[in-house]
């Protein structure tokens, strides 16, 4: 099944699995964020960091 976003929506996907879907709603009144953020661990393995982790947030 395919994966679906509204128009106000992010919606970050890694193949089939789902990673992170936001309908931004907590960043009303925001100029910029960090929504998602992918980094190398120490064995050269890309991890994905959800907002919650790596937020920034530009009000």
């Amino acid at each position: 099944m395919p994966h679906e976003s509204g128009p106000d929506e992010v919606l970050v996907v890694e193949r089939h699995t789902e990673l992170l879907k936001d309908d931004f709603g907590q960043l009303a009144g925001s100029s910029a964020a960090t929504v998602a953020e992918f980094a190398k661990d120490p064995s050269d393995t890309w991890q994905f960091r959800p907002n919650s982790e790596a937020s920034t947030v530009v009000r």
